[in-house]
């Protein structure tokens, strides 16, 4: 036989013994392997295209990490801000946190200047304080929140001197305060963020921006929840803390007054008792919690900031 036609049938051979046994098969020229890249990934499936898909192990951890990514919470093309996707491995729960110990006396909080109500005809909302029994640390020790509205909390680590309320604002959450009324909340927390329960501890003032507000509906002596984890970012693999302050709720328990949660628009429950809870399970991303201060017939209770949704995100690291 001549040696060429020996050679030619000797290589098919090889080659349908080779695929026989699962070696993968190089990729068109057309699809070129995925660099790892999960966000391409997850735009790649979002748009429903299949032209992005590649052979071999990179394609099964790009496929990986763009679905933890989607189930992040990231919103589907054209669908507008709607409730973060479901992630596809088990379902998120929320459980019991680990309650802080106060080692040592109660702690106080007051605040010495300014009266409540007062009217900043110009200049931000500063604030002078006087804490007790209460050691702030350098992060990531015991520090201080301070809840303007319904934002997010910021952290305070020195209380020595004033605290000027919009530049706090400005420096941690990027907001510019607007004219008109706030309600700035104070309260000691533990390194793990979790808010102190035990003494004198919460302090609040309304202030006025240049105006008071029209029709601004609070009153400081109803029920009132302030809502301090989660916070903006959380990292991957470790539980998220759900933690709030409550005021002139004397009915806590599982047939009076309690807070109700939704975790991505599917996780649903109630916390009975003032005490912290944590979500399991979360998938890197983006996610949202809504907290409710509800009655005892289920009902939603009415007051400014007793109805806030918190959206952050879990990552490998946060600022």
């Amino acid at each position: 036989m001549n040696r060429s036609i020996v050679w030619t049938l000797t290589a098919l051979l090889a080659v349908s013994v080779s695929w026989a046994c699962g070696a993968a098969e190089p990729a068109p020229a057309e699809y070129p392997p995925v660099e790892g890249n999960a966000e391409a990934s997850t735009e790649g499936s979002s748009s429903g295209t299949s032209g992005g898909a590649a052979s071999g192990g990179a394609a099964s951890g790009a496929a990986t990490s763009g679905a933890e990514a989607s189930a992040g919470g990231e919103p589907t093309s054209g669908s507008g801000a709607s409730a973060p996707a479901a992630a596809s491995g088990p379902a998120p729960k929320v459980v019991p946190a680990r309650k802080g110990t106060l080692l040592g006396p109660e702690p106080k909080l007051i605040i010495r200047m300014p009266p409540d109500g007062k009217l900043y005809k110009s200049g931000d909302i500063v604030i002078t304080l006087r804490l007790d029994n209460w050691e702030m640390q350098p992060e990531p020790g015991p520090h201080l929140m301070v809840v303007v509205d319904d934002l997010p909390a910021v952290h305070v680590r020195d209380v020595s001197k004033p605290l000027n309320i919009n530049k706090l604002v400005k420096a941690q959450l990027g907001v510019t305060l607007a004219e008109g009324t706030h309600v700035v909340r104070l309260f000691p927390a533990y390194t793990s963020h979790e808010v102190v329960k035990e003494g004198k501890t919460f302090a609040m003032i309304r202030a006025h921006l240049g105006t008071r507000s029209a029709d601004f509906d609070f009153n400081k002596e109803d029920p009132l929840m302030t809502v301090s984890q989660p916070g903006s970012c959380h990292r991957a693999g470790k539980p998220v803390l759900i933690d709030f302050h409550l005021n002139n709720v004397s009915d806590l328990g599982p047939k009076g007054t309690r807070v109700r949660y939704t975790v991505d628009g599917s996780v649903r429950g109630e916390i009975a008792v003032w005490a912290p809870h944590q979500i399991e399970g979360l998938a890197e991303g983006e996610h949202r919690v809504q907290l409710e201060l509800i009655g005892p017939d289920g009902k939603a209770l009415s007051g400014r900031f007793n109805n806030i949704t918190r959206t952050f995100k879990v990552a490998a690291s946060c600022p």
